[in-house]
């Protein structure tokens, strides 16, 4: 027997609108009662309560009477358009019944297309689709008002979220789809040509209501157009009062037509059709493929020569649209063309937003001054259109059917692309450009401490600092960078600061300095013990911290081509970066030495002097670079100013580490992160390769987990302690977490238990230990534990989230799930075979073994 959240009761006639209400509400456990008959239901058991007028005539005194008494949160759905005749009436009962219930509030519902709807005549858009329908002709009159439109789809969407939110409360709120004006929708939407449309002098008997506010819909009108045309051309027995007859051929025409002798067609006609039909059957495909062409040779020259680029990605999108109209009926055509259409338009607000950062880059990077606001204002607006282009891309395959649509979402699929995640990152970085100014010292200069961590030397937040740089932006422009060696810092520390116990303990260190300061995984606290070390040491105080390790280094030297240094006699490329420095800096080492430094100087002002100067296509590749890095944590950010950080944090690249998410009702989060910091005073990471096998048992009560790591290491044992590899791993688990215990097991099969420290923080719950792993040999540790899962006793949704250590590449990760009280729903997935190249997540969802 199902076991309910709650109950919501539906007031609503049986039509497509609470089909889909019940699925969806279904879905988060909401026990649905549907009625059309108060007098036959207790209201009182009602959690939730969704009245339903769009197509219930209705009656006022029973409505009063049942908001009188009732305490639930109730919705009501109204049609946005009624006669003008009854504007004042329904304004004033909406208003009335609103005054009723402090927990009342309303949705103004304008036309609704669907492939399931059914034909209203009192609605603009299902006359005039009606109208195409029975004639090639469409009768209208073109006056100010505009064609309105919801899908049944996006309109459940909206009432099963407004239901749970109080904000609508008390608002009387229109749904605002892709409005078009009557002409725009007969001719493009419904494909009537313009001179089949006939003007008419009647007046337009259509009022809105009133409202005090409304929500903006994105959907594929082309798409929700055409399925309601395919829906109201196989509906029969349509009771329709009234369509014009001039369009209409009456029965006697029709007879006659039916009477007429067929002329004989001669071959050579028959011969010309054939060819005509050829033609009209292969056109659409070729222009599809001249579409794609032209999208393909756009990316190629986009950033080589922008006008030419943009210009072949107009021609793209009038070709698709070409093709669109040419479609005649076939869906993958249309399809097709659609998406070629809308990806075009996508690539040319992509052009100008690359182009856009090209110039703001440079400008940063140049001694001239610039408008750091004009330019902010370019790219912000970009990522605007960009970023309602995609939700139109997202909507349009959300809604695709047949071979396009399972071919374009299995490839997504495959690709673990997520179209919403790419939305929503565009949209916080919108919300980042708006502190820019403020970042780069529009009003005062800015100074951020850059941690230039050696992931050889892996430590919690992506490697030892070895050295650091000092960087300061004034009024949009890099003004200064100073890199300095850590241990001349650390040298000038006064005082005493004890260190992490694992640090004094295993490293052997009495104190507590900057190069060690980023012990704590999470980036912001070790950012901020990293400012106060600085502080402390330098007297230095700088608005944020910016994390960065080699591969970081790497990715952009790969975008850039080798670096000379002629002061150091050397060429930096990215298979030698790490060589090169190391021997550098090792070679004549002694204390207070500032050779690291120096080079490292002049390998970041080269670095950034090769930056500016690039051409063409390169850009492109540097922001894919840097997106890259940012994304697997090759560079993380600490800001002082709140707003910048939060769009930080919600884009993940503040190097954050939490699992106890409130994911809501029947929703249980878990996961890990497995966290190495090498204390061998040694680069032995070079050598180190690490795999994750994840073992998940599913049951009612709990959840049990047996994470398998196994560590190789490849250095030659001749090296001696330089190669050993010894490591302080913690793995970071949920707060919830029993931990039974953590084994290491050896190439030839012996094992030993290891010890471990238990650390309980803000966000996680700590297993600390310590494994060595000796040159030439492999190691794998075996770490088990559980979490209780009595809110999935029921069935529900179950977030996996592994998280991955900045400084590490490419871990191969495996996760294998088995089943004893708790199975999963739907298509199964037993394991996962991926890699941990940034953070993994998947949502699963359980039901009760039956």
């Amino acid at each position: 027997m199902q076991d309910y959240d709650g109950t919501i009761g539906i007031y609503s006639k049986d039509d497509s609108l609470l089909e889909k209400l019940k699925e969806k509400f279904s879905q988060k456990y909401l026990e649905v009662i549907a009625f059309d008959d108060f007098n036959k239901v207790d209201t009182l058991h009602f959690g939730y309560l969704i009245i339903n007028l769009l197509d219930i005539k209705r009656d006022m005194f029973v409505l009063s009477n049942v908001l009188k008494n009732i305490e639930c949160k109730v919705l009501l759905i109204h049609p946005l358009y009624v006669k003008k005749s009854e504007k004042y009436v329904s304004d004033l009962d909406i208003k009335n019944l609103m005054s009723l219930s402090p927990n009342l509030g309303t949705l103004l519902v304008p036309d609704i297309l669907s492939k399931d709807v059914v034909y209203d005549k009192n609605s603009l858009a299902h006359d005039l689709i009606m109208q195409s329908i029975l004639s090639e002709r469409v009768k209208t009159k073109f006056d100010d008002v505009l064609v309105n439109t919801v899908t049944i789809n996006k309109l459940a969407e909206v009432v099963v979220k407004n239901t749970f939110s109080f904000g609508i409360s008390g608002q009387i709120i229109s749904l605002i789809g892709p409005r078009k004006s009557k002409k725009t929708f007969i001719t493009k939407y419904i494909g009537v040509k313009p001179e089949n449309i006939i003007q008419t002098r009647d007046e337009t008997d259509i009022s809105e209501l009133y409202c005090t506010g409304s929500i903006n819909l994105e959907f594929s009108l082309q798409l929700a157009v055409k399925n309601t045309i395919n829906n109201f051309s196989n509906t029969t027995n349509l009771k329709i009062e009234k369509i014009e007859e001039s369009l209409i051929p009456s029965s006697s025409q029709v007879k006659e037509k039916v009477k007429e002798k067929k002329p004989r067609i001669k071959l050579k006609y028959l011969y010309n059709l054939l060819i005509i039909t050829f033609f009209v059957f292969v056109t659409p495909f070729a222009l599809i493929l001249i579409s794609v062409l032209l999208l393909f040779i756009s990316s190629r020259t986009a950033f080589e020569n922008n006008k030419l680029a943009i210009n072949l990605l107009n021609a793209s999108k009038q070709t698709a649209s070409i093709v669109r109209n040419l479609s005649f009926g076939n869906n993958f055509i249309y399809d097709t063309s659609n998406l070629i259409y809308e990806v075009s338009t996508l690539g040319s607000e992509a052009v100008v937003l690359v182009n856009s950062g090209r110039s703001f880059v440079s400008n940063i990077m140049s001694d001239q001054e610039y408008d750091l606001t004009a330019n902010s204002n370019n790219i912000s607006a970009s990522l605007d259109k960009i970023h309602t282009d995609i939700s139109f891309l997202q909507s349009d395959i959300n809604e695709l059917k047949g071979f396009i649509g399972n071919l374009i979402k299995n490839k997504l699929a495959e690709k673990s692309i997520n179209i919403g995640d790419y939305k929503n990152k565009i949209y916080v970085t919108k919300k980042l450009f708006s502190r820019i100014s403020v970042l780069l010292g529009q009003e005062k200069p800015q100074k951020y401490l850059v941690l230039l961590q050696n992931n050889m030397e892996l430590r919690p937040t992506g490697g030892f600092i070895g050295s650091f740089a000092l960087i300061t932006f004034d009024r949009g422009r890099l003004s200064e960078i100073v890199v300095n060696d850590v241990y001349t810092a650390d040298g000038q520390l006064k005082g005493h600061v004890d260190p992490p116990e694992p640090i004094r303990k295993y490293l052997g260190e009495g104190g507590w300095y900057l190069r060690d300061s980023n012990w704590d995984p999470n980036f912001s606290v070790s950012a901020e013990k990293a400012e106060w070390f600085l502080e402390k040491e330098m007297g230095e105080k700088v608005d944020g911290v910016i994390g960065v390790d080699l591969y970081f280094v790497k990715r952009l030297l790969d975008v850039t081509g080798p670096i000379n240094l002629p002061e150091f006699n050397k060429q930096i490329t990215k298979d030698n970066l790490y060589d090169e420095i190391q021997s550098e800096v090792e070679d004549s080492f002694f204390p207070g030495s500032i050779k690291k430094a120096s080079i490292l100087t002049s390998l970041t002002r080269n670095l950034i002097t090769e930056i500016e100067n690039l051409e063409g296509q390169k850009y492109l590749n540097l922001f894919k670079e840097i997106y890259e890095s940012m994304e697997r944590k090759h560079v993380q950010f600490y800001f002082h100013d709140d707003n910048a950080q939060e769009a930080i944090l919600d884009l993940n690249y503040a190097g954050q580490f939490t699992f106890d998410n409130e994911c809501g009702l029947r929703c249980l989060s878990d996961g890990y992160a497995l966290i190495d910091a090498n204390l061998g005073v040694n680069k032995s990471n070079y050598f180190i390769k690490r795999s994750h096998q994840l073992n998940i048992l599913t049951s009612k009560n709990e959840i049990m987990h047996e994470l398998l790591v196994s560590y190789d290491n490849s250095a030659s044992p001749s090296i001696g302690s330089l190669g050993v590899y010894e490591n302080y791993a913690r793995v970071l688990l949920p707060k919830t977490t029993v931990v039974e215990g953590v084994r290491a097991y050896e190439a030839d099969g012996t094992y030993k238990d290891l010890e471990y420290n238990l650390v309980d923080t803000n966000t996680s719950r700590e297993v600390g230990f310590v494994v060595e792993v000796l040159p030439g040999s492999s190691k794998k540790l075996q770490i088990a534990w559980k979490i209780p899962a009595e809110v999935l006793s029921g069935g529900g949704q179950y977030n996996l989230n592994i998280l991955k250590q900045a400084g590490t590449d490419e871990d191969p990760l495996t996760i294998n799930i088995k089943e004893a009280s708790l199975v999963l729903t739907g298509r199964r997935i037993p394991s996962y075979n991926t890699n941990l190249a940034r953070d993994f997540s998947a949502v699963i969802f359980f039901k009760p073994l039956e």
